[in-house]
C-alpha cells in the first residue's frame, strides 16, 4: 500500500480528498488518538470516500457503523508535518519553498543521520536513512519524501 500512495502523491496535481482518507487509513489516523483505531476489530472494512471521510463497518453489515472526516494532508503542511512527527518520530527534516510554480522539495533523516559528523559520512555515507521529495504542492513535497521514508524502511525489514 505504501507504495501506491507514494504512486498517487508523484502523480497528483494538487490536494486531493480521497488520497487524504487513503493516507489516513493507511497511518491509522483517527480524530480522537491511535488508541481508538479498531484494533479489536482487524476485519474491519473502510470506504475511503471523496470528501475526505472515512466510513468504517464491520464483517456482515450492509450499512456503514460510523465513520469521520480526516486531515487535509496533501493541503495542509501543518498536517502533513503532524503525519511525518506521529510516523517517524525522531526524524529531523529541511524543507525548500520554491517560488511562484517552481518545485518545493522534503528532505528527511533519521536521528542517527543527525547526529552523524562529516568524517563518519566520509567513512560510512549509509549510516541512518534519509529520503527526499518534490512536488509543485508543499504538503505533498512532504508526504513524498515520508513515504519515500516508510517505503525504504520496509524494503529493509523484508531483506533483514
Amino acid at each position: 500500500m505504501t507504495a501506491d500512495i507514494l504512486t498517487r502523491l508523484r502523480k497528483a496535481t494538487g490536494a486531493d480528498r480521497e488520497l487524504d482518507a487513503e493516507i489516513a487509513v493507511f497511518a491509522r489516523w483517527h480524530p480522537y488518538g491511535p488508541e481508538h483505531w479498531l484494533n479489536r476489530s482487524p476485519e474491519a472494512a473502510f470506504s475511503i470516500l471523496s470528501a475526505g471521510r472515512v466510513n468504517f463497518s464491520l464483517p456482515d453489515e450492509t450499512e456503514p457503523r460510523g465513520g469521520w472526516v480526516v486531515p487535509s494532508f496533501t493541503d495542509s503542511i501543518d498536517a502533513s508535518l503532524a503525519l511525518v512527527e506521529r510516523m517517524l518520530p525522531g526524524w529531523g527534516g529541511l524543507i525548500g519553498i520554491g517560488t511562484g510554480t517552481s518545485i518545493h522539495t522534503a528532505d528527511l533523516w533519521s536521528e542517527a543521520r543527525a547526529h552523524q559528523n562529516s568524517e563518519e559520512e566520509e567513512e560510512n555515507p549509509l549510516v541512518g536513512e534519509d529520503a527526499h521529495g518534490e512536488h509543485r504542492c508543499l504538503p505533498i513535497a512532504v508526504l513524498i519524501a515520508l513515504f519515500t521514508a516508510l517505503q525504504e524502511k520496509e524494503n529493509t525489514n523484508a531483506d533483514a
